[in-house]
């Protein structure tokens, strides 16, 4: 298996009563999601990766989804800031793409797998 080094050494995967914590050991740790792509693509081991991230390997079939019938859990993403009266444009322009872009569950789901 690989993974990031952010990424966290259990993945939780199913769905209602069927879901499971899988532990594992990393095969190798690398700080680069796109990395963890290209381990993949050179046989190294199994990813967790988003479609968006590998949409074009998928479609030519270099990256075959697995375990499809254990979906990756949904998981909540915060941003965390000061104050909104003191908020720069710039922080404030990209919370609100954030919020635009991913306040759907379809859109979520895009990324996720």
């Amino acid at each position: 298996l690989l993974g990031t080094s952010r990424s966290a050494p259990i993945w939780p995967l199913g769905k209602g009563a069927r879901k499971t914590m899988v532990n594992f050991q990393r095969k190798v740790r690398v700080n680069s999601p796109i990395m963890v792509k290209q381990l993949a693509l050179d046989d190294f081991g199994i990813a967790m990766l988003s479609n968006s991230a590998c949409k074009t390997e998928l479609a030519n079939g270099q990256l075959v989804p697995i375990l499809q019938e254990w979906p990756i859990e949904p998981f909540k993403v915060y941003g965390v800031y000061s104050s909104r009266r003191q908020l720069a444009t710039n922080i404030s322009a990209f919370l609100d793409f954030f919020v635009k872009r991913f306040s759907s569950q379809e859109s979520l789901q895009s990324l996720m797998g």
